[in-house]
């Protein structure tokens, strides 16, 4: 099974904005991830994404550049607790990728990786990607994107 975490993208503050929708480095760190996902031939059946609005933009951003074959899901089991989703991945076979939040993601990653979720195991950042699969007996990490890797020297 293979499986991308991605933390959402860069959001303005719910005072500049009560949706917290995300900001143009947001937008523009997410496709620039989305693009390299793309090169390097990602392929997914479905995005899972929480149901906050910086959530559903990033989904929306990976979804026109992957076009996963079962389309994106927002599901509102997606934090806090990782127990429910880290059951239903144990059972999955098909390639997922699940856009959300920290401390959700990196809590998942933990449980995933070495059974503990509060065992940190990797750190996100806005618009990373964190990439899993599992065998028969794990979960291992295959590799992770930041923006700053794909942005190459161009600064903001």
């Amino acid at each position: 099974m293979r499986l991308w975490l991605v933390q959402h993208g860069e959001a303005k503050s719910e005072r500049e904005d009560p949706q917290c929708s995300l900001t143009v480095r947001g937008e523009r760190d997410v496709m620039r991830v989305a693009q390299f996902l793309d090169r390097a031939r990602v392929e997914v059946g479905e995005i899972y994404c929480s149901d906050k609005r910086p959530a559903q933009q990033t989904a929306s951003i990976l979804s026109r550049r992957l076009r996963p074959t079962r389309g994106v899901r927002v599901d509102k089991q997606l934090g806090p607790g990782v127990e429910p989703v880290a059951r239903v991945l144990a059972t999955e076979s098909e390639a997922i990728m699940v856009v959300g939040y920290l401390p959700f993601l990196e809590r998942l990653a933990a449980r995933l990786l070495t059974g503990d979720p509060d065992s940190p195991a990797v750190r996100f950042e806005m618009a990373s990607v964190l990439y899993l699969e599992r065998d028969d007996r794990r979960w291992s990490l295959v590799w992770m994107v930041t923006p700053d890797l794909v942005r190459g020297k161009e600064r903001d």
